[in-house]
């Protein structure tokens, strides 16, 4: 169900190594590849540093701080970084049971520093209704609780709209005119 990818160099990264012509190479020949076939998670290091991407669907982390002198964030554009630190660290990925991943980095004293959830819901549509109010439907699990987030760019920060929506049945409807079934 998950997909994962791991590269020591990887598509997207801040750091002094992102515009090598190898990157540049995994961004021309295998970013399509990853596009295509769904993949959920690119991980990769090379860079002494920690960032988080995300381009069309796919989630690009660079786990590169394990102990070297670390990188400063920011010698090479991305303009797909969701966040970047100067850290060394570690990553954990917990895959319950559900459509869940939840991905965490923690420095080395333990503290959680970045963190996301990505849900694995099937999204039946997408569109406009008569009022051309945006309609969401998806499938859900009953009981579990759905979140609607957005951005105005892949490279500014995601926002809640804080609806925490309840899943009633085995699909879910919510509509920007702030109903949810």
């Amino acid at each position: 169900k998950w997909k994962f990818v791991f590269l020591h160099r990887g598509p997207y990264s801040s750091g002094p190594h992102g515009a090598e012509a190898r990157v540049l190479q995994v961004q021309k020949q295998l970013v399509p590849v990853f596009e295509q076939y769904q993949v959920d998670v690119v991980f990769s290091g090379h860079d002494h540093m920690y960032e988080r991407s995300f381009k069309n669907g796919v989630f690009y982390v660079v786990a590169g701080g394990g102990g070297a002198p670390l990188y400063t964030p920011g010698s090479t554009p991305n303009p797909y970084r969701v966040y970047a630190a100067a850290k060394h660290h570690y990553c954990m990925v917990e895959i319950d049971q559900g459509p869940y991943l939840v991905f965490k980095a923690f420095d080395k004293n333990d503290v959680l520093f970045d963190t996301f959830t990505y849900a694995f819901p099937e999204v039946l549509d997408i569109s406009l209704n008569d009022q051309e109010q945006i309609r969401i439907k998806w499938v859900s699990t009953p009981g579990s609780e759905y979140d609607i987030q957005y951005t105005d760019s892949l490279t500014a920060p995601w926002s809640s709209l804080g609806l925490n929506i309840t899943a009633n049945d085995t699909a879910s409807t919510w509509c920007d005119d702030g109903t949810a079934t």
